[in-house]
């Protein structure tokens, strides 16, 4: 265990020389910053009425109802249980005559539908604004976080500095893997502190505490380790970060949107080119059906296909057990 925290001690001085923690700190910073500056909320009497993002106005309390914070979160976790779809939240209107505070007799009158429209804008535009930051930050923040780990796997094969860290009573396995789990640690605190901030700024602002929002860590986490396998397997073998990098980026930029258009694809192939297109989508990490997938996990939507999940964390694996047995073998 000391051997460890040595070696993640070291992974972590290494991007802090290189400034890259301070310059994903500082990006992660400015997203949440800018989101808390501009988004405003307009209250009258102690309730919501206009909800305000870069000026322009995306929610409004309508014929003349505020509502709270209060009833707002409490009626955004039955929308969220019950009537959330693949894009827009919808609200069964049997509900509405039921729960709405104040509409207990099934009363239709102007300012409880009002009072309802702005509630479910409101649950609305929480998960339009939690959608757009983690969809963003999962391609920004991995593909930034990439370019910025992948020279730090070379830097531990260079010459001296491998054999150093040999020469030390501990074996090749510890310190393949204490050097990943040094920069996925690195990457799971970054994530934490945006999404964190982001989720808190957004819950406090609006009154709606939507929790699966953070589940965007784990899964941005997830992607970026299986990314950094295809690095650390095409560097273990040829020594060039550039050539990882061009595969690395290949593999999430420009094939996994074509891999994440499977069935539209596939009409239009024969039965050879449908096997080839089937072993390429099992085979490469799948970064843009993945962030899709997540994006329906934070609506609430049922995700009817796993393959790509299941598929990418498996090719993951198996990126980590090559890349481990070629370090393992190489002769230094």
């Amino acid at each position: 265990m000391h051997k460890l925290r040595g070696l993640l001690y070291l992974t972590f001085r290494e991007l802090w020389a290189k400034k890259i923690i301070i310059g994903l700190f500082v990006v992660s910073t400015v997203v949440w910053v800018v989101l808390m500056l501009f988004m405003n909320v307009e209250e009258v009497e102690g309730g919501i009425s206009a909800l305000r993002l870069f000026g322009g106005e995306v929610a409004t309390a309508q014929g003349g109802s505020a509502t709270t914070p209060a009833d707002t979160a409490a009626f955004a976790d039955s929308v969220a249980a019950d009537s959330v779809d693949r894009d827009t939240a919808t609200v069964d209107p049997e509900m509405a005559q039921r729960d709405v505070p104040g509409n207990e007799g099934g009363g239709q009158g102007g300012d409880q539908g009002g009072g309802l429209s702005s509630m479910t804008s409101f649950m609305q535009f929480t998960l339009l604004a939690q959608t757009v930051v983690s969809q963003a930050a999962y391609w920004i923040v991995i593909l930034l976080g990439l370019f910025s780990a992948a020279p730090l796997f070379a830097r531990l094969l260079e010459t001296g500095h491998i054999d150093l860290l040999l020469s030390k009573p501990m074996s090749r396995v510890r310190l393949f893997s204490g050097h990943v789990l040094g920069v996925l640690l690195m990457v799971t605190v970054l994530a934490a502190y945006l999404f964190g901030a982001v989720w808190l700024v957004l819950s406090l602002k609006i009154g709606v505490w939507n929790a699966k929002f953070l589940l965007s860590i784990l899964i941005l986490v997830g992607m970026f380790a299986i990314l950094y396998g295809i690095i650390a397997l095409v560097t273990v073998w040829t020594e060039s970060t550039a050539l990882a990098l061009i595969v690395t980026y290949g593999a999430a930029i420009f094939v996994s949107p074509f891999l994440a258009a499977r069935e539209s694809i596939r009409r239009a192939l024969n039965d050879t080119g449908d096997l080839a297109f089937d072993a390429l989508y099992y085979l490469v990490p799948n970064f843009a059906e993945v962030g899709y997938v997540a994006g329906k996990l934070l609506h609430g939507s049922p995700v009817t296909r796993w393959e790509a999940v299941i598929s990418t964390a498996v090719v993951g694996v198996l990126l980590y057990l090559g890349a481990g047995w070629r370090f393992v073998r190489r002769d230094f």
